[in-house]
């Protein structure tokens, strides 16, 4: 009980000293919820919104054709989970739990190797945009990656278990579930842009101070922009940042298991740390001398990701349809 009402007076001080700076000080968080507001239109939407989409539409049309779906859908989640991204993998699960082809306990665990910053991410961005390096992208997404697909493959008997596939007895059109999927998508970055932008404005009043090392545990974007160092970076992108985790949580929706989630961010943190460290000595990677300029970070997916997901999207359709009884019209095949 004590340590309850602690937590209730340290949440109401925090949240009256940043009410207080908004009021009285409201031209510093400008120009950042600004910053926030074109970083979010102008980068996460064009990058998450059609990746967002597509899984989710794709796992949600194959989702009942997959037979006996329940190891086929893990399966699905954690391969579309390294590619996509930390929201991605959220989205995924939550829509499996939604349609019942995982249990709860299923869901808990893959929480925990399901959220990893994606290809386009840290690869395109964060390697080639930031560092001039592509080695250096892929150093950064093998180290973080490998931390999930370890614990993945540790954990998949016990992940396995559980209850059987239990979807819904009938299967809406296709069109239906476009319709749906799109608004579902646009919720889902609604909910990122409000924790981008908030963060944006707290980060604002942390610069300068004694406290601006915080700005790095906060947003990711943040440490993308401001540190070169590759093992310190890795372990701040397998942590993800709290707006990350929280994007997370927001979308997992009371799906998961707060202290194992949280104990799983800092293991990955630690792991990443490790790996990068350890491949950095093993493969004589080094950054050029343009990595030390200070640069804008803008975490787009290129061709080669886009394609990627295209071919696998198109793939699992053609099974969808292959297990379905067809009439021989694509069109009604595709609607009904």
């Amino acid at each position: 009980m004590i340590f309850l009402k602690i937590g209730n007076l340290f949440i109401f001080a925090l949240s009256s000293i940043l009410i207080s700076a908004f009021i009285f000080c409201p031209e510093r968080a400008t120009g950042s919820i600004r910053a926030g507001l074109f970083y979010f239109s102008s980068v996460l939407v064009p990058s998450l919104f059609p990746i967002t989409f597509m899984t989710s539409f794709v796992m949600k049309t194959t989702l009942k054709d997959l037979r006996k779906g329940q190891k086929s859908s893990i399966f699905f989640i954690f391969f579309f989970s390294l590619i996509g991204g930390y929201v991605i993998g959220a989205k995924l699960i939550s829509d499996a739990l939604r349609e019942g082809a995982i249990t709860k306990k299923q869901g808990e665990m893959l929480s925990l190797f399901c959220v990893n910053g994606g290809v386009g991410f840290i690869i395109t961005a964060v390697g080639t945009g930031i560092f001039g390096s592509q080695k250096a992208g892929l150093l950064l997404y093998a180290s973080g990656a490998l931390y999930s697909v370890l614990g993945f493959l540790v954990f998949l008997p016990k992940i396995s278990k559980g209850g059987g596939f239990c979807g819904a007895a009938y299967q809406k059109p296709i069109s239906v579930v476009f319709c749906e999927t799109v608004a579902e998508t646009a919720q889902v970055l609604i909910n990122i842009a409000g924790f981008v932008i908030l963060f944006s404005a707290v980060n604002s009043y942390l610069s300068g101070t004694k406290l601006a090392f915080l700005t790095d545990f906060f947003e990711i974007t943040t440490a993308v922009n401001d540190d070169h160092s590759l093992p310190y970076l890795s372990m701040l992108l397998g942590f993800g940042g709290v707006s990350v985790i929280l994007q997370i949580l927001s979308v997992m929706k009371g799906a998961v298991r707060i202290k194992p989630f949280l104990i799983s961010r800092l293991l990955h943190a630690g792991f990443s740390f490790a790996f990068t460290y350890v491949f950095i000595k093993i493969f004589k990677i080094s950054l050029p001398v343009a990595a030390l300029q200070k640069a804008v970070v803008m975490p787009y997916y290129d061709r080669f990701c886009v394609s990627l997901f295209a071919v696998v999207s198109m793939i699992m359709l053609i099974l969808s349809l292959e297990g379905k009884n067809r009439g021989g019209n694509l069109r009604e095949d595709l609607l009904q």
